[in-house]
């Protein structure tokens, strides 16, 4: 402390011993002020050292053998020297130093600084010898939806072991590559991007220095060791991950049919995983000079050296003159809407009101606020020079809408609503039902998700969804069939599903065209109706089809005749004889003799 006595200017030093007063840790502020007699006064504000508290070494050491399991620990000396296996220290009088924790593995290093550790306690912790065993950080990465590969990570939570305060946590991780883009990871499901420190180096083995004006941040490649340097004051984890993921370009170009010499604007936009600037290159304005297809390309370069390309073709034709003195040629009917501002929320409409465009309206929403957007919508003579495929059906008529300031990806909604002549529908044996909007993109015509509004007495209105504006058709499918109707096709059964005949049933016994349904399978014909055989002493008959038995026969069925044998006549056996009874003879011939008695005795009695 310096101050002044008297008026000569003398400067006097005191020297103090102040004895740390400070109860809380972390950093700390001294304010010194000095008087003079004559009521003058001056104070000055001066940073202390950091206070740092005791860590409580018997959880560390809990932390190491059951959370961390470590392969490799150390601790130093403040002046970096390590404390050895085995090295004794005395139980009498236990001094306290600032360590560094030194955590490696093939992939990583970690170092934990600004720690103060009880000696006698944290050099037993050398004695043990742990493997490495860490959550693997690649699918908390992933989840963020980067696009990004190669991912290198760690992840030591030391936090529920260290003081709460932050300024005990300053940590290092040394990853063994460089990386396009770097995470710290406050828990294993919080992870945000990083950037690149204010340092070529930076130094934290005073324990106390925080990074320079950044909570986190990296380095890669320090004193040309090829690895990243993750640098973080709550140390809990970090990650690097490789960009493999070329930018999204927004590329639009209006018109894409002109006469020689009519101007085309283009403008490109690209977006990119990682990096919030790639570089993009266009033409503004291409070449209308000369007749014939001509392709214009915009590329989008990410940090990371990934590239994209996105191209439009266009097509220059020679103005019509017309005869005699010359004459003066036709433009194609357009119209072209533009808006300030764009809200999020509100749906914007535009209204078309040139009738021989054929659409009625264009209804977008965005997801964020667009400023100074331009829609062009051009009815085409027919399908774009430069568009080589075709639409299967009829098509109505060929369109290109157009949209400056508008990426494809800020659109919510895009709604397009569009009518069809009734009597073109007619004419062209089209179902109503299967009439859709369809947009050329990717080099090939994509059908768009088409409903049928109402109709008027010569139109049917249609609106029709769509992610995007470029080249558009409106179109029908001829009607193959009425939608499920059934008919038999050779031994098909077929019905009209979507407009095609789709073959329901395959019928082994034929197709009935009258009940156009599967014959069933036919009735077996096991015997001629009424004809009779034998089966054992049973005589059957054929009824419907079937043998039913008719008779059993006691005698045996006759296979000749196909009738029941009659019983058979024997002669009788003596034994059978003997065995008779005669005795009705003997009553009836003894009946007989008294009857001749009695006749006889009134025959003689009468005469007399």
């Amino acid at each position: 402390m310096t101050y002044n006595t008297d008026t000569r200017n003398a400067t006097y030093t005191l020297p103090l011993d102040i004895t740390n007063p400070f109860l809380s840790p972390g950093p700390h502020w001294i304010k010194v002020c000095a008087n003079d007699t004559v009521g003058n006064e001056n104070c000055t504000w001066s940073p202390s050292p950091y206070v740092i508290k005791i860590v409580n070494a018997s959880q560390l050491e809990t932390l190491v053998e059951n959370n961390l399991s470590l392969d490799a620990f150390n601790i130093t000396y403040e002046n970096g020297t390590d404390i050895g296996l085995g090295t004794n220290i005395p139980a009498m009088n236990p001094v306290e130093y600032n360590y560094t924790i030194h955590f490696s593995k093939n992939e990583f290093e970690a170092f934990i600084y600004g720690m103060q550790i009880n000696e006698t306690l944290a050099a037993k912790m050398t004695n043990n010898n742990f493997t490495l065993n860490l959550p693997s950080m690649e699918a908390t990465i992933q989840n963020l939806t980067l696009g990004i590969t190669d991912i290198a990570s760690v992840w030591i939570d030391v936090s529920s072991y260290l003081p709460t305060e932050s300024f005990y946590k300053y940590g290092e991780i040394v990853l063994n590559d460089t990386y396009d883009a770097v995470f710290y990871c406050s828990t294993p499901t919080n992870c945000t991007q990083i950037s690149v420190c204010n340092a070529t180096e930076v130094n934290l083995s005073n324990y106390a220095t925080v990074i320079p004006n950044e909570s986190s941040c990296y380095i890669n490649n320090v004193s040309g060791d090829n690895k990243t340097h993750i640098y973080v004051d709550h140390f809990s984890g970090g990650a690097g991950a490789k960009d493999t993921t070329a930018p999204t370009i927004s590329f639009s170009c209006t018109p894409t049919s002109v006469y020689v010499g009519e101007t085309i604007t283009c403008s490109c936009s690209a977006t990119d995983n990682l990096d919030p600037n790639p570089q993009v290159s266009y033409t503004a304005h291409p070449s209308t000079s000369s007749v014939g297809t001509f392709t214009t390309t915009c590329t989008a370069i990410d940090s990371a050296g990934n590239k994209n390309s996105k191209s439009i073709s266009y097509t220059v034709r020679s103005k019509p003159s017309g005869g005699g003195g010359g004459g003066t040629y036709t433009p194609l009917p357009k119209q072209i809407n533009s808006w300030t501002k764009i809200t999020p929320g509100v749906a914007t409409i535009m209204k078309i009101t040139k009738k021989e465009i054929g659409l009625k309206q264009i209804q977008i929403e965005v997801k964020n606020p667009a400023n100074n957007v331009r829609i062009t919508v051009t009815k085409l003579e027919g399908k774009p020079a430069s568009v080589k495929q075709e639409i299967s059906g009829k098509v109505y008529k060929y369109l290109e809408i157009n949209a400056e300031n508008l990426n494809e990806t800020n659109l919510e909604e895009a709604k397009i609503q569009f009518e069809v002549n009734k009597t073109w529908v007619l004419e062209n044996n089209l179902d109503k039902n299967r009439i859709y909007l369809y947009r050329f993109v990717n080099n090939e015509w994509q059908k768009l998700t088409t409903r049928l509004l109402n109709e008027t007495d010569n139109y049917i209105n249609y609106e029709a969804e769509t992610p995007g504006f470029s080249y558009f058709a409106i179109g029908g499918e001829e009607k193959v069939c009425e939608e499920g109707k059934k008919r038999c096709s050779n031994n098909n059964l077929e019905q009209c599903i979507n407009n095609s005949w789709k073959l329901i049933e395959t019928c082994n016994y034929g197709c009935n065209e009258t009940t156009l349904t599967c014959n069933p399978k036919p009735t077996e014909k096991i015997c001629e109706e009424g004809t009779k055989r034998c089966v054992d002493n049973n005589l059957q008959e054929c009824e419907n089809g079937e043998w039913k038995t008719i008779e059993t026969c006691e005698y045996g069925c006759n296979s000749t005749s196909l009738t029941c044998n009659q019983a058979p006549v024997t002669a009788e056996k003596p034994e059978e004889i003997k065995k008779k009874d005669y005795t009705w003879i003997y009553v009836a011939i003894t009946a007989i003799i008294i009857l001749a008695g009695l006749g006889y005795y009134f025959l003689v009695y009468k005469k007399k």
